[in-house]
């Protein structure tokens, strides 16, 4: 039995060793700095309206693509130094195997696109506390967000379409904004640890920086190269754009939810068959 348990528990303690970091704080601390800027008018416009703000703006900043531009920055700083091969854990792919530690770093990288993603959700909720309100519907402040100019009036930089609060519940939303986010977020890691190893850390971080760059080229050239869309996977976060229910042109939802999670496969494959023989290149540091 104790053979069972001993594979999560090695992914666990890959995850934790990786995610409970002077990194993670860093990055925490900017993700909490960017929430601020953008929530910060929808506080004061509440509190003009004297009326608390509902809890569930994550998926309308996520539609901003200046957000999700600096949001993505963020992730490649974390994932900057993947596959976080510091000199101290020589003796765990010695211990471990070449198999099972590029499985256990596969595993906890996606552990932590999640980790990345609620605690996205909580600073998200962090700017709104002095007057939040937590109930199931939308809320009048932000039904009146989107149905009238206050946004330009009081300089809020979201945008609140009309279409997407009657089209989603706001439970509905968090979820596949969730679910998104973290199958982009793991595969920007994956494909910065793929390059990382075959290529090098530079190749992975010039890539995981164009991929971040491509939603704000599409905001300018999209009227013209409308396929730019269906290759750029932090657009996908835009739940204003899914297929379905969205802009017309765009990636249907299946599309937004398939392409990722094949790719992250396929990465996979490639990562696990390289490592196999692959000379390692060690960090005598921990790096910030």
């Amino acid at each position: 039995m104790s053979k069972i348990w001993m594979m999560p528990r090695y992914i666990w303690a890959n995850f934790t060793h990786n995610f409970i970091c002077m990194k993670t704080g860093i990055l925490m601390g900017l993700q909490l700095f960017l929430s601020h800027i953008y929530l910060t008018p929808i506080y004061q416009f509440s509190m003009a309206a004297k009326y608390p703000v509902s809890l569930w703006v994550l998926p309308f900043m996520l539609m901003h693509v200046y957000f999700q531009f600096f949001f993505m920055l963020g992730v490649i700083y974390y994932y900057s130094n993947v596959p976080f091969m510091q000199y101290t854990q020589v003796y765990q792919i010695i211990r471990a195997g070449r198999l099972k530690w590029g499985i256990g770093k596969i595993c906890a990288i996606v552990l932590s696109a999640f980790g990345i993603m609620f605690a996205e959700v909580v600073l998200s909720i962090i700017p709104l506390t002095r007057n939040k309100k937590f109930e199931q519907g939308w809320g009048k402040v932000l039904y009146t967000l989107a149905m009238t100019d206050a946004g330009a009036q009081y300089n809020i930089g979201l945008y609140f379409p009309y279409a997407v609060l009657t089209q989603y519940e706001p439970m509905a939303a968090m979820g596949l904004v969730i679910l998104t986010g973290v199958l982009v977020i793991s595969f920007i890691g994956i494909l910065m640890f793929a390059l990382s190893i075959y290529f090098s850390r530079l190749c992975a971080v010039s890539a995981a920086t164009i991929i971040a760059i491509l939603p704000l080229a599409i905001k300018n050239v999209a009227y013209k190269y409308e396929w730019l869309v269906y290759f750029s996977p932090v657009t996908w976060m835009n739940l204003g754009m899914a297929g379905e229910t969205g802009t017309a042109g765009y990636p249907k939802l299946s599309y937004i939810l398939g392409m990722p999670a094949a790719a992250i496969l396929v990465l996979c494959g490639f990562i696990l068959w390289k490592v196999k023989s692959v000379d390692f290149e060690w960090n005598r540091e921990d790096t910030v």
